[in-house]
């Protein structure tokens, strides 16, 4: 699968100081500016802000024909019925998230060499 257009990763703190706006309010506005793909990657939300937030994201995301992606938390993606997940180096193997999620999800993961890509 090929990703076009507008990739966003949300950072709440960036977000918050630069506009005041709430991450949702964050999401909304990349949406209707024409964002196609949103990575949530929220590190420092507790885990039931976390999951509330990601189901209204997927939920607005659907209706604008764009795509959710969580950082890391594979039971979160689950969850909330994201279109995938995106995983860092200290994240569960490909392999398994796989096994997890299914063909159908998506599936990034960072890298930083080419040793990474393989």
């Amino acid at each position: 699968m090929t990703i076009n257009g507008l990739y966003l990763v949300t950072n709440f703190d960036l977000l918050s100081q630069n506009s005041g706006l709430s991450l949702k309010q964050g999401i909304q506005a990349a949406l209707a500016g024409g964002v196609k793909v949103i990575q949530m990657r929220e590190q420092l939300l507790p885990l039931n802000e976390y999951y509330e937030i990601a189901s209204f994201a997927v939920k607005v995301a659907k209706e604008k024909g764009a795509i959710f992606l969580i950082n890391d938390r594979v039971d979160v993606m689950q969850a909330v019925d994201a279109d995938g997940v995106h995983l860092g180096w200290r994240s569960l193997p490909v392999k398994v998230v796989r096994r997890l999620i299914g063909k159908d999800k998506i599936i990034g993961v960072s890298t930083h060499s080419l040793k990474d890509c393989q």
